[in-house]
C-alpha cells in the first residue's frame, strides 16, 4: 500500500510538471500570442486575411500537443519549458541535456523576438497619443533599441543554461547578450523620459487604460534588468530552475505583453478602471511570490540542513500568493471585457 501511495505521487508529480507546459504554452501561444495578432491586424489590416489560420494552427496545437504534454514521461524528461518547442522543433525533438538548451533559445526567441517588439509597438502608438504629443520623441533611442533587441534577444535565452551541461561557449554567448540588452533598457529610459516630462506622465496615467499602458512600459526595463541579474553565473546557478525564472517570465506575458494590449484597447469606462486596479494587485502578488520563492529556493537548495523535501512546505503561502495573483488577474479580465459592454449600452 505504502510503494503504490509513492507510485502515485511520483506520477501526480510528473502529471503538474505537464500541466505546468500545458499552462505556459497557453499563456505564450494564446493569450500574449493572440493579443499580438490581433493588435497587428488592427494597425495592418491585410493580415485579417491570416487570422483563420492562426485560429486553425493554435486549435492543432492544442488537440494535438496537450495529449502528449500530458502523457507520462521519466523525471529526466519533465521540464516546463518543454510545450514552447513541440511544433516549433518538430523536426529534431531534442532530449536530454540538449532539452533546456533548445527551450531556452525558444523561449528567449518568443519573448525577446515576438512579444516584446509587438508590446512596445503598442506603447510606442499609444503612449505618445495619451501624452497629447505629435509623435514619439527620442525615436533615434527607440530605433537604436529597436536593433539591439532584435540582433541579441535571440541570444539571451542561452544564459540560463550557463551553469549546466551545455558547451561553455553556450552560456558565454547569452550572458554576453544579456549584457548588451541592457542597452535597449536604457533606451527606452531614454524614451520615456522624454514622454513623461512636461506633464505627460499625468497625461498619460488620468487617460483611458493609462494605468495598463504605465505599467507595460515600467515593466519592460524591470524585465531586463532581472534578466541581467539571473545570468550571473555566481547568482544564475542558484537561481535558475526556480520561481525566479517563473517570474521573470511573468513580467514578459501578463505584464509587459497583456498590459500593453488591454491599455491600447481600453475605454474610459469604470469597468476598465477598476479592472487595471485589480489586475495590478494580482500582477502584485504573481510577481512577489515569485521572486520570494526563487530566492527562498536558491537560499534552502545551498543549505545543507534543509531537506529537499521541506523546501516545498516552506514555499506553500509563496505558492498560495501567486495562486490568488492569478485568480485575482483572470477576474479583471472578465471585467475588463464587461467594459466594452459598458460602453455600448451607454
Amino acid at each position: 500500500m505504502k510503494k503504490r501511495l509513492l507510485l502515485f505521487l511520483a506520477w501526480l508529480g510528473l502529471f503538474l510538471g505537464a500541466l505546468s507546459a500545458v499552462e505556459v504554452s497557453a499563456a505564450v501561444v494564446g493569450w500574449g500570442g493572440e493579443g499580438g495578432f490581433g493588435w497587428t491586424a488592427v494597425r495592418i489590416h491585410r493580415l485579417i486575411l491570416v487570422a483563420g489560420g492562426f485560429c486553425a494552427g493554435w486549435a492543432a496545437f492544442a488537440g494535438g500537443g496537450i495529449g502528449p504534454l500530458l502523457s507520462p514521461r521519466t523525471v529526466a524528461e519533465r521540464y516546463a519549458s518543454a510545450g514552447f518547442f513541440f511544433l516549433i522543433l518538430w523536426v529534431v525533438l531534442p532530449g536530454g541535456a540538449a532539452l533546456p538548451s533548445g527551450a531556452a533559445w525558444t523561449a528567449s526567441g518568443l519573448l525577446f523576438l515576438w512579444m516584446a517588439p509587438l508590446s512596445l509597438a503598442a506603447l510606442c502608438r499609444a503612449l505618445p497619443e495619451r501624452a497629447g504629443r505629435g509623435g514619439l520623441p527620442e525615436e533615434g533611442a527607440a530605433r537604436f533599441g529597436f536593433w539591439i533587441l532584435v540582433l541579441f534577444g535571440g541570444w539571451a535565452g542561452a544564459a540560463r543554461v550557463a551553469s549546466g551541461p551545455v558547451p561553455a561557449w553556450v552560456g558565454t554567448a547569452g550572458v554576453a547578450a544579456v549584457l548588451l540588452l541592457a542597452l535597449a533598457g536604457v533606451a527606452w529610459c531614454v524614451v520615456l523620459a522624454a514622454l513623461f516630462r512636461d506633464g505627460g506622465w499625468d497625461r498619460i496615467r488620468h487617460g483611458a487604460g493609462g494605468g495598463f499602458l504605465l505599467a507595460a512600459a515600467l515593466a519592460f526595463p524591470l524585465w531586463l534588468a532581472l534578466v541581467w541579474i539571473g545570468s550571473f553565473r555566481g547568482l544564475g546557478a542558484h537561481l535558475h530552475l526556480t520561481l525566479f525564472d517563473a517570474a521573470v517570465d511573468d513580467i514578459a506575458v501578463p505584464g509587459l505583453g497583456a498590459m500593453a494590449f488591454l491599455g491600447y484597447f481600453a475605454r474610459p469606462v469604470r469597468a476598465h478602471r477598476a479592472a487595471f486596479w485589480l489586475y495590478a494587485g494580482g500582477f502584485v502578488f504573481l510577481i512577489g511570490g515569485g521572486l520570494a520563492g526563487g530566492i527562498l529556493q536558491a537560499l534552502a537548495f545551498t543549505d545543507r540542513a534543509v531537506p529537499f523535501a521541506a523546501v516545498g512546505s516552506l514555499l506553500k503561502p509563496l505558492l498560495w500568493m501567486r495562486l490568488i495573483g492569478w485568480g485575482a488577474m483572470g477576474t479583471a479580465l472578465i471585467v475588463y471585457g464587461w467594459g466594452f459592454f459598458e460602453r455600448r449600452a451607454k
